[in-house]
């Protein structure tokens, strides 16, 4: 049975896998024929903001990874520059949501080594879980069609008012991709009903082992989505559990 862990940091707190991660998307950029459309930027490097989940097989190294950048005033998301010369309506309802708390959730990666088994769902579903750990009330991405279905599995829907009906040709002509929203990443009332109580355990244990099955091969898989350890909302949440558990 393979095994990896799904590790969540604070970008700043981990150059080295930073670094790494960089490297591996860069090359699936490169794979893929899209590379030299996609703009490649490493500013999130250096950002406090920004939160990075990495999938680490114990032979093949880092397999998988998504970010989760913070919508700030100052800062433009990379989906607002990717679109602003197609979609100038994008803009106005990013910032809408900033208001409330929004994050993008992007560059999302599968090295073709480990291909197929499923990773980048169990990357999704553990951001999503995260996000309970810095403050956020709606999570927004931008992803290829084939992406949709895992994000509409946790509660991404499509934003109706930009593109066509959240739909766009992009990176190039036929391939098509979505601009999509999580409306409340609190309740997660828009995923599916046992996935939602798969996302709620993370919330509550973000450091846990478990056998999933994403695809047809069952894996196990060893979560550490603990951010801040000694945080006074985890320790909330660490009692919340133990209360629910007895």
């Amino acid at each position: 049975m393979e095994k990896i862990t799904i590790r969540a940091f604070r970008a700043v707190d981990e150059p080295e896998l930073c670094r790494i991660y960089a490297e591996e998307h860069a090359r699936v950029l490169t794979d893929i024929g899209v590379s030299t459309v996609v703009k490649y930027d490493d500013a999130w490097i250096k950002d406090s903001e920004t939160i990075v989940f990495v999938a680490l097989h114990e032979r093949l190294g880092m397999v998988g990874g998504i970010r989760l950048q913070r919508a700030r005033p100052d800062v433009p998301m990379p989906m607002e520059i990717a679109l602003e010369a197609i979609e100038p309506e994008l803009k106005p309802v990013l910032e809408q949501l900033a208001d409330a708390g929004n994050a993008e959730l992007g560059a999302l990666w599968n090295a073709h080594r480990f291909a197929g088994k499923g990773v980048p769902f169990l990357l999704i579903a553990a951001a999503v879980a995260t996000s309970s750990q810095v403050n956020l009330n709606h999570m927004v991405c931008f992803v290829a069609e084939y992406i949709a279905p895992y994000c509409s599995a946790v509660g991404f829907r499509n934003i109706p008012s930009v593109g066509r009906q959240g739909e766009f040709d992009y990176p190039l002509a036929g391939m098509k991709s979505h601009v999509m929203v999580i409306p409340d990443i609190r309740s997660i009332v828009l995923a599916g009903v046992q996935l939602r109580h798969r996302i709620l355990s993370m919330r509550m244990r973000p450091k846990q082992t478990h056998f999933e099955t994403p695809k047809r091969e069952t894996m196990q898989v060893e979560y550490d989505l603990l951010l801040d350890p000694a945080s006074q909302s985890y320790r909330a949440l660490e009692v919340t559990f133990r209360r629910f558990a007895a």
